[in-house]
């Protein structure tokens, strides 16, 4: 099969290499990139340099991306690993789309957050809960996440008003 990519724009061509592709992602796209993301076995989805590599091999061949999120007692180690992941591809080249990105970012501290009782992000409540209210927005977030977003966003309205870190101490990079 011959490739078409000697008819593509060199501008958008060169636009990959600079993180600068102008992708307009569609609904479809981001929702079936998300699935993609959560139907990956950890150690397909997150670098090794970000994996805990001490951590059990079979379980991180076995253990989804989505399975992480959703699991009552996930590994706090792997959600922080997922979300330093998250943090660290953000719209970058060759990585996810920015909106994916933000999203699988907080995934994770709100994993921590409601099934651990965890905070494992500097953001404060406030910024936290806008998070979690644009996550709620989107139409291709899946329903698992949406129900993990919504209890996300019922503990943190409980919380106390003063600004600081949830109760589950807080941690030294967003």
């Amino acid at each position: 099969m011959k490739s078409e990519i000697s008819q593509a724009d060199p501008n958008r061509l060169a636009g990959l290499f600079d993180g600068d592709s102008g992708c307009d992602w569609s609904v479809e796209d981001l929702r079936k990139m998300l699935w993609h993301q959560l139907s990956t076995p950890l150690v397909l989805s997150i670098p090794a340099p970000a994996l805990d590599l001490d951590y059990d091999q079979q379980l991180l061949t076995t253990l989804r991306y989505g399975d992480l999120l959703t699991q009552p007692t996930p590994s706090l180690e792997l959600l922080r690993s997922a979300k330093n992941f998250a943090k660290g591809s953000d719209g970058k080249p060759a990585c996810l789309p920015a909106e994916l990105g933000t999203l699988l970012y907080y995934a994770p501290i709100m994993a921590a957050h409601v099934r651990l009782g965890k905070w494992i992000t500097q953001l404060s409540p406030h910024e936290a809960i806008q998070g979690v209210e644009w996550a709620l927005s989107l139409e291709w977030l899946t329903p698992e996440l949406r129900l993990l977003f919504q209890s996300a966003k019922e503990l943190l309205q409980n919380q106390p008003a003063s600004g600081a870190a949830p109760i589950g101490e807080g941690e030294q990079s967003q």
